[in-house]
């Protein structure tokens, strides 16, 4: 089973420093003590082989759905959700504090992956340390409210509600600002789960799961469609020999050019195992389309 677990883990009064999956946990709150419990109990009963465990370390889900919460970092959603709805919002913290966010789908694909993830995957990648961190990108309001203006259209901003920050909490947005934003999800990348979405992306994907909640008349921008050449002999991908492909970021690398499928990648390495143990991490079918565009 897969526990998620939170940044709450990992305390610090300098937001500026890295944070990965061995950063020592010293949370501040007794909400991240207790996730930091269940990880040692989530990687102690996997040790032992009591169930097939692993627990994953999410950032702030943005844009929540639904009505705003009493979370202290529900206005990273709000800042969003409100004025899309045409809602008129005032947020608790200041607009220049940078937060490490990522969207729903984004949490629900990593879920997947982890959940799915074989034994023999988790323990090669993670060892008896079964928690990871889920990519995130750090955002502030201002950088969120910026990317709702640039995608929609022009014509419909009118339609959004406004944004004031007359009642910021100077002691909240302190708090916040003490959270990690610098996050190594190494790791995650190498079980493939995937980079976190930019601010445009995060909005859209929020848009398209629930427009009900948009108000009546508002459009976002088209996305500008790319034309890629069809390709009219598979010789004509290119090719990328990844070198150190077994492990770390080599595997990582392999495991990204492998999901887009417009390129032949080579797995080079001194060990055939953990080549093919990337090989099978992979996110395509064991067909014979993915034995033409991956070799080892």
């Amino acid at each position: 089973f897969a526990v998620t677990s939170a940044g709450a883990t990992m305390g610090g009064d300098d937001p500026s420093q890295e944070v990965s999956d061995s950063t020592r946990a010293t949370p501040h709150t007794t909400y991240g003590m207790t996730k930091a419990c269940g990880e040692l109990l989530v990687s102690d009963y996997g040790r032992r082989n009591l169930v097939k465990s692993r627990a994953i370390r999410l950032p702030t889900i943005v844009v929540r759905a639904g009505k705003p919460n009493a979370a202290t970092t529900s206005c990273y959603s709000s800042v969003i959700r409100e004025p899309l709805a045409g809602v008129d919002v005032s947020l608790p913290i200041a607009g220049h504090v940078k937060h490490a966010v990522t969207s729903t789908r984004s949490v629900m694909a990593a879920m997947v992956i982890l959940h799915d993830a074989s034994t023999k995957t988790i323990e090669q990648v993670l060892g008896y340390d079964r928690t990871i961190f889920l990519p995130a990108v750090a955002l502030s309001l201002n950088d969120l409210y910026t990317a709702l203006n640039n995608v929609v259209k022009d014509d419909d901003r009118s339609l959004l509600g406004r944004i004031d920050y007359d009642d910021v909490d100077e002691r909240l947005s302190e708090i916040v600002g003490s959270f990690p934003i610098k996050v190594n999800a190494s790791r995650a990348l190498q079980l493939g789960i995937p980079e976190a979405p930019t601010a445009e992306q995060l909005i859209r994907e929020y848009a398209e799961d629930f427009p009900q909640a948009l108000v009546p008349g508002l459009e976002l921008k088209k996305v500008e469609e790319v034309t890629i050449p069809t390709q009219p002999h598979r010789s004509k991908l290119p090719v990328a020999v990844i070198t150190g492909a077994g492990s770390g970021i080599g595997r990582a690398v392999a495991l990204r050019l492998a999901r887009d499928n417009k390129w032949h990648v080579v797995l080079a390495g001194r060990r055939k195992e953990p080549l093919q143990q990337t090989y099978e991490m992979t996110s395509c079918e064991p067909t014979e389309d993915r034995d033409q565009h991956l070799v080892i």
